[in-house]
């Protein structure tokens, strides 16, 4: 498994997203790596079904795939597996709350998943062909570090692209299927009949009829109908697939450098640009490289400073008398590293990073207040440097791979 940095920061109460990572058989005899984040909304309850079901149901699909098989397959493969498990989470509670009695313990089990969404962000990582498959639904983002040997700095490359309706592919899809509906989107927003993405999982208002929400409303304490729902669905769980390949060097070469993938919720590209993310990953990289191996060892080290009193930090905006409420960036100039966990730096240089009286100022903020400051936010880097011993494959006793379906490989 490449090594992966994370952290999740709580907003909500209960925290609403959910991520899932780890190395399960996939087509070839090599083991697949496979990291996912759920960003979960209207409650966890999707997030947290996702958090145990996607990735097992698709590595035992794509187990079932042939080797060689094409990309356009295990591309269907994953784009099916992901419309499967929504299909599974949909109608277990359709059947629910049409059958069982209002009230009922069972039916609202079943519902919950429906009732609440959530996007799902999942990358699966072939080490026998250096191939790297994200798929996307919703408005998590993934983006990919790759050294530029002329600019001499790592920039970034986009592994997936936000779903929401300032997406113009989203809104000509969504157009297209509902022609005659067109302001179901609103252009200054980007919002789907109030909703901020335009893929996800769950989410019964957007897929069902007003009149069975209504009746679910009603018998189980379900969410009112969306006004303006005409035609559903308008929203699926099919993903967009991309496939990349990655560069990879030894973790000793000092002559190549490695792709480094970020992963994350919507929470963390409120704050910061796939570009200047990438850029602090980088500074982490060249701040651990001069601290011998030891972020906190480095000469150089940027750290967090406070303000002078009574001053706000820079960068951070609000206007009282026009009702705008705080708003900051994370730019390059306000980098902070102070942490052992490129994730975790990335988070702290998202909250402020040498601004520290807006990073400790978010930080004392409560639930539920805390949810307009910041949202819940699940982060992921990981970094493909080839390890040593790599891909060697665990073994049973009769000498071969216990996951090989095509027969014995010694």
């Amino acid at each position: 498994m490449p090594v992966t940095h994370g952290v999740r920061f709580r907003s909500n109460s209960p925290c609403e997203d959910y991520y899932a990572l780890g190395s399960s058989p996939g087509p070839g005899e090599q083991l697949w790596n496979f990291w996912s984040v759920f960003d979960g909304h209207a409650g966890k309850a999707t997030a947290l079904y996702l958090q145990w079901q996607l990735l097992p149901q698709l590595t035992k699909s794509l187990l079932s795939l042939h080797p060689s098989s094409s990309s356009l397959m295990i591309e269907n493969t994953i784009k099916q597996t992901f419309l499967r498990v929504d299909n599974e989470i949909m109608s277990r509670a359709k059947q629910a709350g049409n059958w069982f009695p209002a009230v009922n313990a069972s039916a609202i089990a079943a519902l919950s998943p429906a009732f609440s969404g959530s996007c799902a962000l999942l990358a699966a990582f072939d080490p026998a062909s250096s191939k790297l498959r994200v798929a996307c639904t919703g408005d998590s983002r993934a983006v990919l570090g790759r050294w530029d040997p002329l600019e001499e700095k790592y920039i970034s490359k986009p592994l997936s692209v936000d779903q929401t309706g300032f997406n113009e592919l989203e809104v000509a899809r969504i157009t297209a299927e509902h022609p005659d509906e067109p302001d179901i989107i609103d252009p200054k927003s980007g919002r789907l009949l109030g909703i901020a993405v335009t893929r996800a999982f769950g989410d019964h208002r957007w897929k069902w009829e007003n009149s069975f929400v209504k009746q679910l409303q009603i018998k189980f304490w379900g969410s009112a109908p969306r006004p303006g729902n005409k035609t559903p669905p308008y929203m699926t769980a099919e993903p967009v697939v991309t496939e990349t390949d990655v560069v990879r060097t030894d973790v000793n070469d000092k002559n190549g450098k490695s792709d480094f993938m970020i992963m994350a919720s919507d929470g963390l590209w409120d704050r910061i640009s796939s570009e200047h993310a990438v850029e602090c990953v980088q500074k982490w990289l060249e701040a651990k490289a001069r601290g011998n191996g030891i972020v906190a060892n480095d000469p150089q080290r940027q750290t967090a400073t406070y303000p002078e009193r009574w001053q706000v930090d820079p960068g951070v905006e609000f206007d009282v008398e026009a009702g705008k409420e705080i708003s900051w960036k994370a730019t390059p100039e306000y980098f902070a590293f102070e942490d052992e966990n490129a994730a975790v730096c990335l988070a702290k240089n998202a909250l402020g990073g040498t601004r520290k009286g807006l990073l400790l100022g978010i930080l004392s903020v409560q639930s539920p207040q805390c949810r307009y400051a910041v949202d819940d936010t699940t982060i992921m880097v990981v970094f493909f440097d080839r390890l040593e011993k790599e891909g060697e494959a665990l073994k049973i006793k009769s000498g071969g791979k216990w996951w090989w379906p095509w027969g014995s490989s010694n």
